[in-house]
């Protein structure tokens, strides 16, 4: 018997059990009518899915496939013709590096890797989270940065398999927009957001605090930021202390810890997409992408990073 698939053998004795006759069920899905038999006596049975498929004994079974499952736990950046090479010494069964790959997949292991910074301070990050822990989302506020340059576009095209698609940009001096804004779920995204010319610099942060973000806040919000030089200062905490809000910076090198960046992430995305081609355009393309921020992106950005504890009678 055909070792066909287990959805396929579910399919066929389903409609069979709808009433379907063997014969039309046969020819729809291009077997025999001993082959539906076949299936509907093993479903009767509890067999249905106890079929195996025809061929050859794997290679790589028992004890010589937990070599490789060692192999992989202990050096997970080795390369598979790496992998394939020490396999053989280990086992004596030698292996083209596709088969070394269909055996990781069967496995469900996957090729992936995530860097972090080295210069994190575990225990640093540890009390940061227990921190966070005690207090409410809704008191706090994400402030961060982002900029873009004139002429920014897709870095990738569709194209013919022997075909490349092409673009132009501008090589020359680049002219930049920068972006201020706060993710909270005291309000949108564009209600707290400021789309500038040029870089931004310590007086640039403080008219933002001061003219745009801080008369927004209810008193007792909590501003988070990173350790870049300009969120630091006496001007910066003298503003916040006299909103009657408090400053927490994140642990050194933890952007995974800012909700905004996953925002900044699609702002990104549409402002490449809008290809503008002035500083005007460039200024126009943050606005619109920033007013396509909507509250539920908000709210899944901040418990996509973990921030959902805390005292939730904190009334926002």
């Amino acid at each position: 018997m055909r070792g066909y698939s287990l959805d396929l053998r579910k399919r066929i004795v389903a409609a069979v059990k709808r009433g379907e006759r063997i014969k039309d069920v046969a020819a729809r899905y291009e077997v025999s009518r001993w082959t539906v038999r076949d299936y509907m006596n093993l479903d009767k049975a509890g067999k249905l899915a106890g079929i195996k498929h025809p061929g050859r004994p794997a290679l790589l079974q028992g004890e010589k496939l937990a070599v490789l499952e060692r192999q992989v736990a202990e050096h997970p950046e080795w390369t598979l013709e790496k992998r394939a090479e020490v396999l053989a010494e280990a086992t004596g069964v030698k292996l083209k590096k596709s088969a070394i790959g269909n055996y990781l997949k069967n496995l469900g292991i996957t090729y992936k890797k995530s860097l972090s910074a080295s210069e994190q301070d575990e225990e640093q990050r540890q009390n940061y989270w227990q921190e966070m822990a005690t207090q409410a989302a809704e008191k706090l506020v994400f402030i961060d940065e982002t900029s873009s340059y004139v002429g920014i576009n897709c870095e990738y095209a569709w194209a013919g398999s022997h075909l490349r698609a092409r673009d132009n940009q501008p090589k020359g001096k680049k002219q930049r927009v920068s972006l201020i804004a706060a993710c909270s779920l005291q309000a949108d995204l564009a209600e707290q957001a400021l789309v500038m010319p040029e870089g931004v610099d310590q007086n640039a942060f403080l008219g933002y605090l001061e003219h745009c973000l801080l008369p927004t806040l209810k008193a007792g919000s909590i501003l988070v930021l990173d350790n870049w030089t300009v969120h630091h200062g006496h001007e910066v905490r003298d503003l916040v202390e006299a909103a009657e809000c408090e400053l927490l910076y994140l642990p050194a090198y933890s952007p995974d810890g800012s909700p905004i960046e996953h925002l900044f992430a699609k702002i990104k995305t549409l402002v490449k997409q809008l290809r503008p081609n002035s500083v005007d355009d460039l200024i126009e393309a943050f606005c619109q992408a920033v007013c396509t921020v909507i509250p539920k992106d908000i709210r899944n950005a901040i418990a996509h990073c973990g921030y959902d504890g805390g005292d939730e009678s904190w009334n926002c």
